[in-house]
């Protein structure tokens, strides 16, 4: 008799209308020769502090709920990652999915942490994206407390000295809270 095997059933979503709040986009475009590893954005690409905390919490929890089951993405990036208008976020492309439950216990955190770093690499180019108003305080901090996250927390050389995307979640509500000065307009 054959084994059960685990599948993956995705949403439809229908493209290409997220600048109007009808449908979905690509965040990102794919990287190209100049920027080898990382995303590429149209030129004058610029995000809102509320676009940007939406877009990065949905992806940290997205894939604390993946790691929780063992499972490791593969393949995060910005253009891997359909938005809406608003910055609510859908990871897809799983082409490179794997299960690392085989590794064993002990290899498991490290795994996590190093699909980690794609994440701080996704958080530093949408933070450098932000355009904090002449004056607003409030988003210029929002700014270099995102980046000071995504350069040496996530995105920091040592493997096992990263947060776990469950705590990568708090991290971000945490900055979202102090952001807005008290909980965000959006589902955590």
């Amino acid at each position: 008799t054959p084994r059960p095997q685990l599948g993956l059933v995705l949403e439809l979503l229908q493209l290409n209308k997220a600048s109007t709040g009808g449908g979905w986009g690509e965040l990102g475009k794919p990287p190209n020769f100049d920027t080898c590893a990382r995303d590429t954005y149209p030129a004058g690409t610029t995000f809102g502090a509320p676009f940007v905390l939406r877009a990065l919490s949905g992806v940290a929890a997205a894939c604390a709920h993946l790691h929780a089951q063992q499972l490791s993405h593969g393949d995060l990036y910005a253009h891997n990652t359909l938005v809406r208008h608003d910055g609510e976020p859908k990871v897809g492309d799983f082409g490179a999915a794997y299960n690392y439950a085989p590794l064993g216990a002990e290899a498991a955190p490290l795994v996590e942490r190093v699909e980690v770093r794609a994440f701080g690499c996704l958080a530093e180019e949408l933070a450098t994206r932000l355009a904090p108003a002449a004056g607003d305080e409030s988003e210029a901090a929002l700014q270099r407390n995102l980046l000071g996250l995504a350069r040496e927390a996530w995105m920091g050389a040592a493997v096992g000295a990263r947060p776990s995307f469950a705590e990568a979640c708090q991290q971000i509500e945490a900055l979202a809270r102090a952001y807005f000065e008290a909980p965000p307009p959006f589902p955590w």
